[in-house]
C-alpha cells in the first residue's frame, strides 16, 4: 500500500514522541467524551501524577464530585 509523504511524516513524528518522550498511544475506546474528545481516565491519571496536591484540594472541596467538576470546568 502506498503511503504518501504526509502520512510518512506523521508516522515519523508519532514514533519519535513515543520513543523519546514516552508518549502513550490512545485507542478509540480511551476517548470517553466524544464531544470534546477527552480521554478522561488518562487525564485524571496525569493529574494524579503531576498535580497531586491540587487534585487532593479539589477532592477535599468537592468530595466524590471532584472528577465531575474538573470535566465540567474543561467543557465550560
Amino acid at each position: 500500500m502506498f503511503e504518501g509523504p504526509e502520512k510518512k511524516f506523521q508516522r515519523h513524528i508519532a514514533e519519535y514522541l513515543i520513543r523519546e518522550h514516552k508518549y502513550a498511544v490512545l485507542e478509540q475506546d480511551d476517548i470517553t467524551d466524544t464531544e470534546y474528545y477527552l480521554a478522561e481516565d488518562h487525564l485524571i491519571a496525569f493529574l494524579k501524577a503531576t498535580q497531586k496536591e491540587v487534585l487532593d484540594a479539589l477532592e477535599q472541596d468537592y468530595g466524590t464530585d471532584a472528577r465531575d467538576e474538573i470535566f465540567k470546568a474543561l467543557r465550560d
